[in-house]
Parts: C-alpha cells; structure tokens; sequence
C-alpha cells in the first residue's frame, strides 16, 4: 500500500511538472522563437538589431538559388542569390538579393557590387533589397557611388555550401533608400540557410 500511494505521488508529481513545466522557446524573442522551430533561416542585424526569417510558411519564406543558368539576350550568366518575407508581429519585411556572373559561382568567394581585390570578385549584376514598413533601401553600385560620394558600395554575399536541397551562406551591406534625406541601413552578420530552388 505505501509503494502504491508513493507510486502514484511520484506519477501525479510528474505530470504536473509536464503540465506546468518550461517549453524549449520560454524566455526566447520572436525572432530566437523562428529559429528554434526550423532549420532554414535568413538572419541579420540591422543597425545593429537582429531580424530573422525563418521558413514556417505561415509568417516567413526563405529560399534560394545558385549557378542557375538564363539566357539574358547578352549571352548566358549564372544566377545565384537569396530571398526571404516575413511579417513577424505585423513587422512585414521583404529581404532579397540576386547576382548574376559570366563564369559559374565558387565557393567560399565573396560577390560584390564593386570592384574588390582578390578574392572577391565583382559580379555582372548585384541587387540587393531589403524592404521594411513600405520602405525600400537597396544596394548602390561603384558606378553610381563614384558620382554621389554619400553613397557606399560595401555590399557583399558569399556561399559556403550548397547542396542538392539547400544553401547555406553569408551577406552584408550598406543600403540606401534613395531620395528621402536619402536614410541608410547598415546589414552586418548576415547569415542563410535556405531551400535550394533549381530550374
């Protein structure tokens, strides 16, 4: 009788801990939360602040592309880039950045939207967009940047690792809402791990 009532003390003390008990996401931010509930993600400070799309397909999307070939009409090129949506807490925010090379994408290289020294190396195309509250800023070229001297061509991605399914890579940049007192935001620590789309 007394393993019995110390038995059920024991089940009854184990439920209420189940029941009462910490989830894995107590005391996480809503970003931190994205993170924890899936493995593919696109993060980065803004400004210093962190922000994360996460692929729950509810609130965020991410995905990604590498060495897609397309015909432009100026001969081929190889597309590679990112993208991502969220609208985390009424925070709707678009994220995207695409390039395009003459020679296949490598590895571990850094692509810019300005001349750089090796081994970076300045791609054909660079566009980079991040778009929050209606608000646009985007990346500036070298070209434009050496006739508007306020302007900063500092943008850069690079991969990693790719997969058959996936990519996983880094990004930063300074970007400009041009026009509008002309406002910048500064991209650093950008990571991604994304589904890999393939034509």
């Amino acid at each position: 009788m007394k393993n019995m009532r110390l038995t059920i003390a024991l089940l009854t003390l184990t439920l209420a801990i189940n029941l009462t008990g910490c989830s894995k996401t107590d005391g996480l931010s809503p970003e931190e939360e994205m993170l924890a509930a899936d493995q593919y993600f696109i993060k980065f400070k803004v400004n210093g602040k962190l922000k994360v799309f996460a692929n729950d397909n509810v609130n965020s999307v991410v995905l990604g592309t590498f060495n897609d070939l397309a015909d432009t009409g100026t001969g081929d090129q190889y597309a590679s880039g990112i993208i991502g949506t969220n609208d985390l807490n009424g925070d709707e925010a678009y994220l995207s950045i695409t390039f395009s090379t003459f020679e296949e994408t490598l590895l571990n290289t850094a692509y810019t939207d300005y001349e750089p020294n090796d081994p970076k190396i300045r791609a054909a195309t660079f566009i980079a967009i991040y778009t929050v509250d209606e608000i646009i800023y985007g990346s500036v070229d070298e070209v434009f940047s050496a006739t508007h001297p306020k302007y900063t061509s500092d943008s850069e991605i690079s991969f990693i690792e790719v997969g058959e399914k996936f990519t996983k890579g880094r990004f930063s940049g300074t970007w400009y809402n041009v026009g509008s007192n002309d406002p910048s935001l500064k991209i650093t620590e950008g990571e991604f791990y994304v589904p890999r789309l393939k034509k």
